[in-house]
């Protein structure tokens, strides 16, 4: 029911384009909330971070381990480490997509069917998006400090999941093409379509040898290179992902057509 609240005030404030900040701010607390109390018998990671968390294992990325294992000490059971932890990711995420752009809530509903019933399991693949998509937001200015900033908030993402490293093509790119900088970052969708169908086509060994030298270059955890083949090899078929892309563009014309409906009504 709250999920539902939350979407309907969204959507009339993406259709209407008031108060987007916060219909966006009150869209992505309740996705942390929400997130961060999953159910532990629809969840199908819960009981391996509920182990990890209990028993300080050293089984994920530095960073995250880190930051458990403080919040362990801290007397946090990890029901509270988890909701609060992911209230904090998420109000990351809102200061991201911030610095983006003005329609925030146009971009919470999207990323709320879209995105989120991934990231809400996928722990600390969610830390790693939000802080790698504030890191990135800082190249939207050409100067050498939002460069550097950019270099170390996307490495700081990757100590909580080293998929992240992937994303230091970013910066490396738009510094590269400065000065089409803009039109790499708003194209970044595009771009990275493009990549994921290639590396779908030639399969995960040409993966694991790139990434390899780039987790040995960053001593990052040596699963790397596992992680990104296994992302291609083992995952779904194409028409599926063909399917899920068809979604993501028809979510993301829904807002247009509500809009058209809205000034019908208003006329």
């Amino acid at each position: 029911m709250l999920l539902f609240l939350t979407i309907f005030q969204n959507v009339i404030s993406s259709v209407s384009k008031k108060f987007q900040h916060i219909s966006g701010l009150i869209t992505f607390m309740v996705l942390g909330y929400i997130a961060g109390t999953a159910n532990a018998a629809h969840n199908a990671d819960y009981s391996l971070y509920l182990a990890s968390y209990q028993m300080h294992l050293g089984n994920f990325e530095k960073g995250y381990t880190y930051v458990a294992n403080l919040a362990s000490a801290s007397g946090l059971t990890y029901e509270q480490f988890r909701l609060i932890s992911s209230i904090i990711v998420y109000l990351i995420l809102y200061i991201a997509i911030c610095r983006y752009t003005k329609n925030i809530s146009t971009v919470a509903i999207l990323y709320t069917f879209i995105i989120f019933p991934l990231d809400a399991i996928q722990v600390r693949n969610g830390m790693m998006l939000a802080i790698v998509a504030l890191g990135i937001s800082f190249l939207q200015k050409d100067c050498w400090k939002n460069y550097i900033l950019s270099f170390m908030l996307i490495y700081f993402a990757s100590l909580f999941h080293s998929l992240g490293l992937v994303f230091l093509t970013v910066p490396l790119l738009v510094l590269v093409l400065r000065h089409k900088r803009i039109f790499v970052l708003y194209h970044a969708e595009l771009i990275a379509l493009v990549l994921s169908v290639f590396f779908r086509i030639v399969g995960g060994s040409v993966i694991q040898s790139l990434s390899l030298k780039v987790a040995s270059t960053f001593g990052s955890r040596g699963t790397l290179s596992n992680n990104l083949s296994s992302v291609y090899t083992n995952s779904t078929k194409v028409n599926v992902w063909l399917i899920f892309f068809v979604i993501a563009i028809l979510f993301s014309l829904l807002p247009f057509y509500f809009k058209n409906i809205f000034q019908m009504l208003m006329d």
